[in-house]
């Protein structure tokens, strides 16, 4: 009879440890546990379609604006033509909200140059971007 009362608790107490060992794991779906960033880039200077002269300085200004931390962005200018590239500047830099103010002298552009103006943010550390382009022209 003493068997039979250990086993039986001994059976009871395992029922127990192995009901609250499957009852305490916490379930939950989340199907994205990191919603993707997206940004918002807007490009007051120059303006689509501007033209200017090759010795001028081109204000470059704008905004980018995230849902979430970006991190960086860059700037390039590259003649419509062949792509080459006549300026680019890398910035780093962690915030939602960020300012473009840079300037550039058109140096060494000879005759009518149809350009392109980009700005490319980085969104996250995995980086995915988001980028938006201006068409522009300096002519002699």
């Amino acid at each position: 009879m003493k068997s039979l009362f250990h086993k039986s608790a001994f059976s009871f107490i395992s029922c127990l440890f192995l009901i609250g060992a499957f009852s305490c794991t916490e379930s939950y779906k989340n199907d994205d546990p990191a919603p993707h960033n997206s940004a918002v880039i807007t490009i007051t200077s120059p303006s689509e379609n501007y033209m200017g002269m090759p010795t001028d300085s081109v204000h470059i200004t704008g905004t980018i604006t995230g849902q979430q931390t970006l991190h960086g962005y860059t700037i390039s200018i590259r003649k419509k033509t062949d792509n080459a590239e006549v300026f680019f500047k890398s910035v780093h830099d962690h915030k939602t909200a960020i300012e473009i103010n840079q300037k550039w002298k058109a140096a060494g552009l000879e005759g009518h140059t149809d350009l392109v103006l980009e700005i490319v943010t980085t969104l996250d550390h995995d980086g995915n971007k988001a980028s938006k382009k201006v068409n522009f022209h300096l002519m002699p």
